[in-house]
């Protein structure tokens, strides 16, 4: 990836000091940032935590969302701790977007990155 730190750091809504911070080890990531370090940018968790097997992730997942289906299974994890079921709203939102990437994956990449980005502007107005 020839990105710069600003440039990697954007789409997961960090700055680039803080990925200077993980790159020297000075930050451990936290769970929720490795999920989406799976989720942006494709890299294996083995390779992000014991620098072993293939960088990238090559499934049949969606190269944005591979954690789609554990998410549809009604929790979030962390750790072994299981958080807040999913809303109504929330599992119906999934569902209705895993059946538009079945049907048009295309557009259903774009629906995600308008997504990611206007989260990172809210986060920003904070």
């Amino acid at each position: 990836m020839k990105k710069t730190q600003e440039e990697f750091a954007e789409p997961l809504g960090l700055t680039g000091g803080y990925i200077s911070k993980l790159e020297k080890e000075e930050r451990l990531p936290s769970e929720q940032l490795m999920l989406n370090l799976e989720n942006v940018y494709r890299l294996s968790r083995n390779w992000l935590e014991k620098h072993e097997g293939a960088m990238f992730i090559n499934d049949a997942a969606p190269h944005w969302c591979p954690s789609i289906e554990k998410e549809a299974d009604g929790y979030r994890s962390k750790g072994s701790q299981k958080i807040t079921p999913l809303s109504r709203r929330e599992s119906h939102l999934l569902q209705m977007f895993k059946e538009l990437e079945k049907e048009n994956p295309e557009l259903a990449h774009r629906v995600y990155e308008d997504c990611v980005e206007a989260y990172v502007l809210a986060k920003r107005k904070k």
